[in-house]
């Protein structure tokens, strides 16, 4: 049997509060909230010293599919979308580990 939006959604807001994200008060321009968390990090630069670096990912919901937006030290990397809540996660753990975070 086929989920319905109504439960897509239901389980899109569930996952995202179980991984860590959360709203950040900003919506789409139609009104859809957006979800966000940001990864930190410090590593140290040959010649250069001790560096923060960060990895932002913003999500949101259209039609019942996730679109997610990755900043990488607050430069744009790329826009994906998904066909599932589920399968969006599992991409974010891929490029959050992919990027030398810890989901």
């Amino acid at each position: 049997m086929k989920k319905t939006t109504e439960q897509k959604q239901a389980e899109f807001i569930t996952l995202m509060n179980e991984n860590g994200f959360a709203l950040n008060g900003e919506t789409t321009y139609d009104g859809r909230p957006i979800y966000r968390r940001v990864w930190n990090k410090e590593t140290e630069v040959v010649w250069y010293g001790k560096m923060d670096s960060s990895l932002e990912i913003f999500v949101t919901e259209h039609d019942a599919f996730p679109l997610i937006s990755i900043y990488k030290n607050g430069r744009l990397e790329g826009r994906r979308d998904y066909a599932s809540p589920k399968r969006a996660i599992n991409a974010m753990r891929e490029i959050v580990t992919y990027a030398g975070y810890t989901f």
